[in-house]
């Protein structure tokens, strides 16, 4: 699927691998320490449990599909031909919304789909910690800081343990101290590639928390004077570097308090 482009057609048919990873991170026993941080719904982070008794059953109808690629997988001889996908994840999330609520369930669908499967979010939210990092730094190091408009400034001592680098990095080394050794595959980047997703995930909801706050204590000509602003501060900052594109910030469609894709379709919608 393009990343850059959300299709009902196949969000739900196709991907299987991403939603496999996605939905087997709440059942690490070793996020523990740091599943708040993780954006995951208040109640299914308090009940990892709960998803765990119901994700074994996602993983074997993974594997019930790789039967068709790979037929010596002999366990699975004998086993009828497996359910579309489509309908895994619907009877996954149905299961948790029975359990939590529909409410529950719907958020963690799209906590799925804005950190496995829209690209565009983790990029958008990359450019806002870049800006926001800067904002929090008064130090004007490399003379490329612009100053935050007077609204942004009196937020930033409530955002900054939100976005600025140093805090971020202490919770990706509490992460990478806690998360099992690497093997096979993963040796190579002397971390899990659990481990990776997670620290990926817990940076973009921290940025997502901030813009939040941002959000919801601005009226609409602050709001968008908030944006220009990171407009220029993020083309100060791409000079002589390709970590930040102004282009990524989206302000209207990030700088809110709604979560992104709050208003995405879900699964729950249709029937099976």
């Amino acid at each position: 699927m393009d990343q850059e482009k959300i299709s009902l057609s196949n969000i739900w048919d196709s991907n299987e691998l991403w939603w496999l990873r996605a939905f087997k991170l709440p059942t690490l026993k070793w996020t523990k320490p740091i599943i708040k941080y993780m954006g995951l719904p208040t109640s299914l982070a308090d009940n990892p449990k709960i998803w765990a008794s119901i994700y074994p059953s996602v993983e074997f109808e993974y594997h019930r599909r790789s039967k068709i690629r790979k037929p010596e997988f002999e366990i699975f001889q004998g086993i009828s031909k497996p359910l579309p996908w489509r309908q895994v994840i619907q009877s996954a999330l149905q299961e948790l919304a029975n359990f939590l609520g529909r409410n529950v369930a719907v958020e963690f669908e799209h906590w799925v789909i804005r950190h496995f499967l829209y690209k565009e979010v983790h990029w958008s939210l990359n450019a806002w910690s870049y800006v926001l990092d800067r904002a929090c730094q008064h130090f004007d190091y490399d003379g490329k800081r612009v100053a935050p408009p007077a609204i942004l400034a009196i937020m930033l001592p409530e955002i900054k343990k939100l976005v600025i680098y140093k805090n971020i990095e202490e919770l990706r080394e509490i992460i990478r101290r806690i998360s099992p050794p690497p093997v096979g595959e993963d040796k190579p980047l002397g971390i899990c590639s659990n481990a990776l997703w997670i620290q990926d995930i817990v940076e973009d909801e921290s940025i997502i928390k901030a813009l939040k706050i941002i959000a919801s204590k601005t009226n609409p000509q602050e709001h968008k004077e908030i944006i220009q602003w990171a407009e220029m501060q993020a083309v100060k900052l791409s000079t002589g570097t390709t970590l930040i594109n102004a282009e990524d910030l989206q302000g209207d469609k990030y700088l809110r308090v709604e979560p992104p894709l709050f208003d995405f379709p879900s699964i729950l919608d249709f029937s099976k």
